[in-house]
This record gives C-alpha cells, structure tokens and sequence, in this order.
C-alpha cells in the first residue's frame, strides 16, 4: 500500500477520493492546503509520495528541494491546471517524479503515483508537446548524472566565465537553439559556438543538457 499525502485546496480533494482509495493501492494519510502543511505534514508522515497542488508566488519548483530535504525519499508529484513549459522544466529538473494536469490525469493518478513511487518520472502529455525531448533530457541527465534532487547546495558558477558566456547558457536553459541565440544577441552562429565550447570548459560541463540543468539551478534562465 502507497502512503501519500495530499496538498490542495478542500473543494479540489472531494474530486480525489473516487480514485485515492485503498481498492487502488493508495491510503491517504494526510491533507493540507498550502506551502506550510505540505513542508510539515511531508516532515511528520514521510510519505511514500505527496501529490501538491498550490497556486501562487513560490509555488512548485522551488518547493521541490525543501520537501526533498525533510523526506528524501518522497516521490513528490505536482498536479496542475497551469502547465508553463519554464515550470515543468524547473520542476523536473528540481527532482519531481510527475507533473499532472487537472482534470485532464485525473483518472490515471494511481497509476502515475505507482510510476514515481517506483522510480520513474512521469509528465503528461497533455503539456509535453514540442517540449518533449528537452524534458526527457533532463530526466534522462538526473536519472544518469544524478544531479543531486535533495535540495543541495548549487555549484558556484566559476570565476572565469564571462557575463556573455552566462547570458548564452541562461538562453540554452531557455531551450534557445544557437541560431536564435545568435539572433537575439547579434553574434554569429559560429561565435555562439565558440562562446559555448568556452562556457562548457569553464564549468566542467559535456554537453547542451548539463548546461541546462546548470543554468536552471543556478538562476541564469532569468538573466537577459
């Protein structure tokens, strides 16, 4: 039996408990209805998951790394009406194991629980799109690289990258092919190159994917 915990509002867990259920493999311990009763209730209960679903400021991915630190062996499953593909991204890349649309995966949840409780990471389709192999990537870097899903330190960014090297890896962790980059920034193709290969080198980095997750996990997406 899978033990989760539920964080949404109370009129959105009345249309969970047809398929939360015991007959399906899953026992409810616990509901919450924000940010504090999801960092508590993950402390107190250490869940086998916890399905969150919170609107607003500094929801979703920056409360992955909190939870992780309280239990982490938690597989924790974001499940949203909102589906921003900069969120998905952050949040897979914070260490989710599902993100979920309502009401679209509503049926399928036990079964989505089941994948993440056992080691998978599971994003609907209905927000993959043209973003499916960028975020497969990043599943794919964690799951190998095991960039650390627990909450850890971020690496300091190097000393000797240059401002123009850090703008050109937040705008790959925007997925920005070299072309728009170019574009954007008014260089040349073969400069963005250049710039990237240089960037790479700096931070011990290997390919487009890693200097994704890096400037993910360290703010360089918002950087101009």
């Amino acid at each position: 039996m899978i033990s989760i915990i539920v964080v949404d509002r109370e009129e959105e867990r009345r249309a969970l408990g047809s398929v939360l259920i015991p007959e399906n493999g899953i026992r409810v311990s616990a509901f919450g209805q924000d940010e504090y009763d999801a960092l508590r209730l993950v402390d107190q209960k250490k869940p086998d998951a916890a399905l969150i679903s919170i609107d607003g400021e500094g929801a979703g991915a920056d409360l992955v790394p909190l939870l992780k630190r309280r239990s982490p062996h938690t597989a924790i499953i974001m499940y949203t009406p909102r589906g921003r593909e900069e969120t998905v991204w952050e949040a897979v890349s914070a260490g989710v194991s599902g993100y979920l649309v309502k009401p679209d995966d509503h049926d399928r949840l036990p079964e989505m629980i089941k994948i993440a409780c056992f080691g998978g990471c599971y994003i609907s389709p209905n927000i993959l799109g043209q973003t499916r192999a960028y975020i497969m990537d990043l599943i794919h870097y964690r799951r190998c690289v095991k960039a650390p899903p627990d909450g850890g330190e971020a690496p300091s960014i190097p000393s000797g990258i240059s401002n123009t090297e850090l703008r050109i890896m937040g705008r790959i962790g925007r997925a920005q092919s070299n072309k728009e980059i170019a574009e954007q920034m008014q260089l040349t193709q073969g400069t963005v190159r250049n710039y990237v290969s240089s960037a790479m080198k700096k931070a011990g980095l290997q390919n487009r994917t890693q200097i994704a997750i890096y400037a993910l996990k360290n703010g360089l997406t918002k950087i101009g």
